[in-house]
């Protein structure tokens, strides 16, 4: 920045002016790249006149600026002190998803039932898709997550690190019409799923706990996924519903694959929505579809609550243009292929050892199996390291 030097004419005295930048919204925070972290002025809701109480100074001075209040702070604070602070924030029209989130882990019984819903929809993203998931994260599950995500902001790394949010319910993954139109024409790669992401996704589920909680999935416009994901899915152990929309490979493989052996079958799904109402697909959202999906039985299986909790706070987290974003008319709409994946059983109901040994064992006596073998002894599995998040990722760059 060039500095120019300046004199005023009256005083007589000089001096130096520079032309600054204004800081980039980052500098606060990924927290803060969207929201502020400072209070704003609300209405005057003092209903009198002269000097602020010392509870309404106390109350401006703790929430001037966000970025100070953690979760631990609040550790001490009983909830009907601390609940007067979440109104303040309302009426002063400050209610970031910063302290939605630490409201959320400091009080998880009683503000469950104050915001249980939180929706957060960013068109123009202004930082990596590795930022937002550090948003929407959370370790101790303080509250669940469903993201859709556009993926032509992402990278191929950065959607294998989907990966890391523990507490994702929901995901839908998109890519819009637009974009397809584009990428057709042109030599530009969009990233996109594909079997090969779909299956390390699987090995962390397998090795880490991945996915744990995850109970939707939703693809749109995903053209380089096959019905080789189905097998990769079986690891998700909470997974029940699968829906893909214009999915070419996928719908065009389903016919040779024998679902059941993988554990789906297709059909509307049997919680939700009545099929004889129209399209169910768009007469649900994906938070109705999750709701719908913590019914207390389905398919005849108790829904285990160690995993599942219900009455937990929800954050509708979505990132990059609405999938049905693109050049579009009433009389030139193509048709929309959909098919829905339904859970046929637990991962738990698998065979852990092949049939004819199983029979083979049960043959046996009991007498003879009480015995101590007097053979070599029986080889033993070598046990290997398992794979972490940062060796996974090292693979994609």
């Amino acid at each position: 920045m060039s500095v120019v030097r300046k004199m005023d004419r009256k005083s007589g005295q000089v001096y130096e002016e520079q032309a600054m930048a204004p800081a980039p919204s980052s500098c606060m925070g990924s927290s803060w790249v969207h929201e502020s972290p400072f209070l704003s002025t609300g209405p005057n809701t003092r209903g009198g006149t002269g000097s602020s109480t010392l509870k309404d100074s106390a109350k401006r001075q703790l929430l001037s600026d966000q970025r100070n209040l953690t979760a631990q702070l609040f550790t001490d604070i009983p909830w009907r002190i601390a609940s007067p602070l979440w109104d303040y924030l309302g009426r002063h029209k400050s209610r970031t998803l910063y302290m939605w989130k630490v409201f959320a882990t400091a009080y998880p019984s009683q503000f469950r039932t104050v915001a249980p819903y939180r929706a957060v929809k960013i068109r123009e993203p202004q930082m990596s898709l590795r930022d937002y998931l550090g948003l929407i994260r959370s370790e101790s599950l303080s509250w669940r997550t469903m993201l859709v995500l556009d993926t032509s902001i992402a990278r191929v790394p950065e959607l294998v690190e989907i990966a890391s949010v523990k507490n994702l319910v929901a995901l839908e993954i998109t890519t819009p019409r637009d974009i397809l139109s584009v990428t057709d024409n042109s030599n530009m790669r969009v990233a996109s799923l594909s079997d090969r992401i779909v299956r390390t996704w699987s090995e962390l589920a397998e090795s880490s706990g991945a996915f744990s909680q995850l109970r939707i999935l939703r693809l749109y416009n995903q053209h380089d996924v096959s019905s080789v994901i189905l097998r990769y899915l079986g690891a998700f152990p909470s997974l029940c519903l699968v829906i893909a929309q214009d999915c070419s490979n996928l719908i065009a493989s389903l016919p040779t694959k024998d679902l059941h052996e993988d554990g789906w079958e297709m059909g509307y799904p049997r919680f939700g929505a009545d099929v004889e109402q129209g399209d169910v697909s768009e007469a649900l959202t994906l938070y109705e579809r999750y709701k719908a999906s913590l019914a207390p039985e389905i398919d005849g299986r108790q829904a285990r609550q160690e995993i599942l909790i219900q009455d937990c706070p929800v954050l509708d987290f979505r990132l990059g243009k609405d999938p049905s974003a693109g050049p579009k008319t009433r009389h030139n709409a193509k048709p929309r292929s959909t098919i829905y994946l339904q859970r046929r059983r637990s991962p738990e109901s698998r065979p852990l050892e092949p049939v004819p040994k199983r029979q083979k064992l049960a043959g046996k006596s009991v007498h003879r199996t009480s015995q101590p073998s007097s053979g070599p002894k029986k080889p033993v599995m070598k046990q290997h390291k398992t794979r972490d998040l940062g060796d996974v990722l090292g693979d994609f760059l």
